[in-house]
């Protein structure tokens, strides 16, 4: 209270003493907002693109065509996201893969994400498995040594949008049956077949007999005494 009237942090009181039998009302004119109060991203895209550990990622998401399903602000997600240097640790021959064919790679990032939103808190303490949008499961546990999902850690937990939460991950997630096709190898060279005919059994005389098929002809030499 000062000779300008009352305040609470900035916030002056108009309308104050209204009176009900359990306190008091007193109108201001802003709203106050706590120490450390921030409005989440809009999505969990918007989290991982504020994410330096998450580049990879993102463009992963945008080659595989996700943005737009990660972006539904009806939707309530939990992304577990691989960071950079676990993208960095699979076999190049899997990463090389996956960029260059977009219907698996949308496959392994759907393996990654949730359709409910889980927050480190909710992950159970014994493990349990949870339906991913890809359609497969995967085994979720919190223990003493951290939160899993399958074999990856969670070394980033509750990164908060108003769509989900983001866990980041220290490795990639693969879903059952996912394989790497071979290199294709060339096709042996063939021939068409080739016929023979065969050289004379008798030969009179010195001198050359020439024998030929259609494709091959060969010259036997007959030497006589």
């Amino acid at each position: 209270m000062n000779g300008t009237g009352a305040f609470v942090n900035s916030a002056k009181v108009v309308t104050a003493d209204l009176r009900a039998q359990n306190g008091v009302v007193h109108i201001i004119d802003a709203v106050l907002v706590p120490e450390g109060f921030t409005v989440p991203p809009a999505t969990v895209v918007d989290v991982a693109a504020g994410e330096s550990k998450l580049t990879t990622l993102v463009q992963l998401v945008g080659d595989a065509g996700l943005v737009g399903a990660l972006n539904d602000s009806s939707a309530s997600l939990t992304v577990f996201a691989p960071s950079n240097d676990a993208f960095a640790a699979l076999p190049s021959a899997t990463l090389t893969y996956l960029q260059g064919n977009t219907s698996a790679l949308a496959e392994v990032l759907k393996y990654h994400v949730l359709g409910t939103e889980v927050l480190s808190s909710g992950i159970p303490t014994s493990l349990t498995q949870v339906t991913t949008l890809q359609g497969q499961n995967a085994s979720v546990i919190m223990n003493g040594t951290g939160a899993f999902v399958n074999s990856a850690k969670v070394v980033t937990a509750d990164l908060r949008a108003q769509n989900g939460v983001v866990h980041i991950i220290d490795a990639v997630l693969v879903p059952e049956g996912f394989t790497v096709p071979d290199a294709a190898t060339p096709a042996p060279m063939t021939s068409a077949p080739v016929t023979l005919t065969p050289a004379p059994t008798a030969v009179s005389g010195a001198g050359a007999v020439l024998s030929a098929s259609a494709t091959m002809a060969f010259l036997v030499l007959f030497m006589v005494n």
